[in-house]
């Protein structure tokens, strides 16, 4: 292999790209959402769960991987996948412009507008990340695909682990079938004496994609099997979706609206105005250039744009979920301006438009989008508590929490202590007050401060708020003030000492339950689709199981895989 400039360039931008987004995961704020992902997949591996009703095991096993090289919870663990498969999605873009524009400079610059692309940035968390970069992988090789088959075996495959990370990513199956079918149709080769045919080399191509995509997604149906069969409920995309099942999440199901469409589109056009406006429009007028160069490709990645978002901006506005447009637009956007570069040198003897553009990115994101990440880390409420909770409170403390606290921000900050709301302590109190061999342990308050909602929506603050005070009286009377945390919202904590047979603490543990599953699967029984499998649903389970590692080695191999398509034998 021959080190070369481009070579070295590429590797600089994606240690870059690596260290940005470190600094990103670790100073931006835990969502709602983001909550209960982060949750579900500590200690999953070990509690033998193969699915979960949220969403597929991929990511989760992933996440509880990264949970164990740390220690557990933290900033960086919970979004380590993001990171790295973040940071490697620079290389996909390098080949993908590569593959497109044949042109060195221009693919290193595509893979630098992604490197530093505020939009991918600011949101390189949850799954999405992942899920997309073997969307990226899959559109790789489904491009290689279009000239040389037996790449389209490689698409199928990232393509399956990218629906095995979140199901949104099933939402470019059809944009691959339809573009391999037009080229296929404008080949004549799907059409013959008038009537639709499949040649035997195109039968075998469709029967082997479709078994390589059966046989990595057989955890899905594994785990839906055993569910049904036992609880008779299913996952969300299989119950809501699919409804196929009953659901869990009654009155949770977000209907498509043209209104939603319109407002989500509106705002996600602002957005990307306001975090890379360079990326987002030459990102369209290169897309357009490209369209009269190759009509075909350049359709596979409108609709690659247009279908996912017409689907998802009907539904939310989730931020993360967006994160592939910027991927799309960074590799047309370096087109363009390659071309527009070369018309403006011509007429006006301008040389620098590259350079123009790689100033104003740099500029947004060390004037831009560094100081939002910073104030997030400054406001946010969960990070904030949890380092405090980590610095100052023992593993052996029996924690109290104000229920005006977000039940959420319970089971995040306090994974790895005896914590429990403050609406079971008298009764607690009561059912130990006789018991023998009591041990004192250190007892904490975490109350909720005047003048915040602490997570709640005001509605549900209010009706928590006359419980919350009478319990927070109690304590402040009985405790002694420590220290305070102070962000987005306001805690103040309190110590003393508590008293209590080791029976209390597990009693203190069990109620540990957050959106439908113990914290930290210590006691998996517990979990809304537990079941047990006999007979022939162990070989079921069995199965599942054994493709689910599967899976997991297959997407833990994408990494080297990546280098090794970077720095194999090639004229970069």
């Amino acid at each position: 292999m021959k080190v070369t400039k481009t070579l070295i360039f590429l590797v600089i931008i994606f240690i870059l790209a690596f260290v940005i987004r470190i600094y990103a995961a670790n100073n931006t704020d835990v969502s709602t959402d983001e909550m209960i992902y982060s949750i579900i997949p500590l200690n999953i591996i070990s509690a033998d769960r193969l699915g979960t009703i949220e969403q597929s095991p991929l990511f989760f096993y992933l996440t509880d991987i990264s949970y164990k090289l740390f220690g557990g919870i933290t900033p960086i663990s919970l979004r380590l996948t993001a990171i790295i498969f973040g940071a490697l999605s620079v290389f996909i873009i390098f080949l993908i412009a590569k593959e497109l524009f044949d042109n060195k400079k221009n693919a290193l610059f595509a893979a630098f507008l992604f490197a530093f692309s505020g939009h991918a940035i600011k949101f390189n968390y949850e799954m999405d990340m992942l899920a997309y970069f073997f969307v990226f992988l899959s559109i790789l090789f489904f491009i290689r695909g279009l000239k040389n088959h037996h790449h389209l075996y490689l698409a199928t495959l990232f393509l399956s682990l990218g629906i095995l990370v979140k199901p949104i990513a099933i939402l470019f199956v059809p944009i691959l079938a339809v573009i391999w079918i037009i080229k296929e149709y404008s080949q004549s080769n799907l059409v013959k004496d008038g009537s639709f045919i499949l040649s035997p080399k195109n039968i075998k191509l469709v029967l082997f994609c479709a078994l390589i995509f059966i046989i990595l997604i057989i955890p899905i149906f594994s785990y839906n099997y055993l569910v049904y069969q036992e609880k008779g409920i299913t996952d969300y995309f299989f119950s809501n979706v699919l409804g196929i099942g009953e659901t869990v999440h009654q009155g949770m199901k977000t209907e498509w609206s043209f209104d939603k469409l319109t407002s989500i589109t509106s705002g996600k056009i602002l957005l990307l105005l306001k975090l890379e406006p360079f990326i987002f429009i030459f990102g369209l007028l290169g897309l357009i250039y490209y369209f009269k160069r190759n009509r075909l490709v350049a359709s596979l990645f409108i609709l690659s744009i247009v279908f996912p978002f017409v689907y998802l901006a009907g539904q939310t506005g989730s931020g993360s979920h967006y994160i592939w447009i910027s991927a799309i637009f960074s590799v047309f956007s370096a087109y363009s301006i390659f071309l527009l570069s070369e018309k403006i040198k011509q007429k006006f003897n301008f040389k620098h438009l590259s350079s123009f553009v790689i100033i104003i990115i740099l500029m947004i994101t060390f004037f831009v989008i560094i100081p939002e990440l910073k104030e997030s880390r400054e406001q946010s409420i969960t990070l904030a508590l949890r380092e405090y909770t980590h610095e100052n409170i023992p593993n052996n403390a029996v924690v109290v929490i104000d229920p005006r606290i977000y039940r959420g921000i319970h089971a995040w900050v306090f994974n790895d202590k005896h914590y429990f709301e403050g609406t079971h302590f008298f009764d607690l109190m009561e059912q130990v007050k006789d018991a023998p061999n009591k041990v004192t342990v250190p007892l904490y308050y975490i109350e909720c401060g005047p003048g915040t909602n602490c997570g709640w929506k005001p509605e549900d603050f209010q009706r928590v708020f006359d419980t919350g005070e009478q319990i927070s009286t109690y304590f402040k009377e009985n405790l002694q003030s420590v220290g305070e945390v102070k962000a987005t919202h306001h805690f103040l904590i309190y110590q003393g000492q508590i008293s209590l047979p080791n029976e209390a603490l597990e009693a203190i543990d069990k109620t540990h339950q957050f959106w439908f599953y113990p914290v930290g699967w210590k006691y998996p029984e517990q979990a809304v689709d537990y079941y047990q499998a006999t007979g022939f649903e162990k070989v079921v389970e069995g199965v599942g199981f054994f493709i689910l590692w599967l899976d997991v080695i297959l997407a833990i191999l994408s990494i080297p895989f990546v280098f090794y398509l970077v720095f194999r034998k090639r004229r970069f």
